[in-house]
């Protein structure tokens, strides 16, 4: 118990300096037109005048990719905007059926934490627990066969 209790304060704590901390190092905007860059459901990095901006979503919004911008989580389609009740669920990744596993949300101690948005071309690998290619993973999120024991 002590240890589901520490871990999910580092996972508070963590969540919490990533959103406090710039990390917009990660996007060179250098000779990039303004726009976002580089998303995932509760954040984005956008470039203005050659200067990268991480945008953390407030608490009860998530990323809309269909406006670029941090909206009610109630109004966003999904993957970022659907809530996943996490109350009966080990602790763990799963794939979003509903995008064809291109995203995947995470549980932990029964919470819902966020959607995650893999990389274009891309779908959730659960045994991997990773994005990966479709002929690399197992029905129903990829098309890969040998060996598939038929369980998600």
């Amino acid at each position: 118990m002590c240890y589901v209790v520490g871990l999910h304060l580092f996972l508070i704590a963590y969540l919490a300096l990533t959103s406090m901390f710039n990390l917009s190092k990660a996007v060179d905007c250098t000779n990039k037109t303004d726009g976002v860059y580089e998303r995932s459901c509760r954040s984005y990095t956008r470039c203005v005048e050659g200067e990268a901006e991480v945008v953390n979503c407030g608490v009860d919004e998530a990323f809309n990719t269909k406006t670029d911008i941090c909206e009610n989580k109630w109004i966003v389609e999904p993957p970022c905007g659907t809530f996943r009740d996490c109350a009966d669920s080990k602790d763990g990744s799963y794939p979003d059926l509903e995008t064809q596993c291109r995203s995947f949300y995470t549980c932990f101690s029964g919470v819902f934490f966020e959607h995650t948005l893999c990389p274009a071309g891309l779908v959730f690998h659960k045994e991997l627990n990773v994005c990966d290619y479709v002929d690399n993973v197992y029905p129903p999120c990829g098309n890969k066969t040998a060996g598939w024991k038929g369980k998600l």
